[in-house]
């Protein structure tokens, strides 16, 4: 564990990858994201973040619509944004029409590779 956090307090640009199941990320994540907040040091006396600075960007599928689907869990990686003084970079979403075809498509491509570059820019 103390590498992957190493790993987070070296990067410039941290993406989390996730489908949203019931409107929220999976348990992985929500338990991922539950570890790492210990990376904000607002406990007893102490203050400051250690990845504060960085940006972070979501990449996700979801069954329903849209903002529909994604807005619970957006919203809380903005508020955990907030409270860290991370930089939301925006999020990437296409929705799973159940088949691996709607991931494949020429629009969804392009999305991801605009999405990509907007996360590389400083």
């Amino acid at each position: 564990m103390q590498e992957i956090v190493q790993d987070i307090v070296n990067a410039d640009c941290i993406v989390l990858a996730t489908p949203i199941y019931s409107w929220y990320c999976t348990a992985k994540m929500k338990a991922m994201l539950d570890r790492h907040y210990g990376l904000n040091k607002y406990y007893g006396s102490a203050e400051g973040s250690l990845w504060a600075g960085k940006k972070v960007g979501i990449i996700t599928t979801h069954g329903y619509e849209g903002n529909y689907a994604t807005e619970p869990f957006e919203m809380g990686i903005k508020r955990l944004c907030k409270h860290s003084g991370l930089e939301y970079a925006g999020m990437y979403s296409v929705q799973d029409e159940d088949d691996l075809a709607s991931f494949q498509t020429e629009s969804a491509v392009a999305g991801e590779r605009d999405f990509a570059d907007k996360l590389l820019e400083t």
